[in-house]
């Protein structure tokens, strides 16, 4: 990954790599950041930092917040 910075989906977007969001319970999910824009943005979340995303979220598991949100692979999922 390097010296890539990635607080924003848009900057997932602009470098090409998947949102990788992990639970407690140990479910992994590898997300477009395009898709999770689109709910963000159709939600009235703001977009502006990763943190503030991940604590919406539930895991559809077992309804716990995500442990972890960062980057998956590139090129998305």
């Amino acid at each position: 990954m390097g010296s890539k910075n990635l607080r924003s989906l848009r900057d997932f977007i602009r470098h090409k790599f998947s949102v990788r969001i992990e639970c407690k319970c140990g479910r992994v999910r590898l997300i477009d950041p395009r898709r999770l824009l689109d709910l963000v943005e159709e939600r009235g979340w703001s977009a502006h930092s990763l943190d503030g995303i991940a604590m919406r979220l539930r895991c559809a598991k077992c309804g716990q917040r995500p442990k972890h949100m960062g980057p998956g692979l590139e090129g998305g999922s």
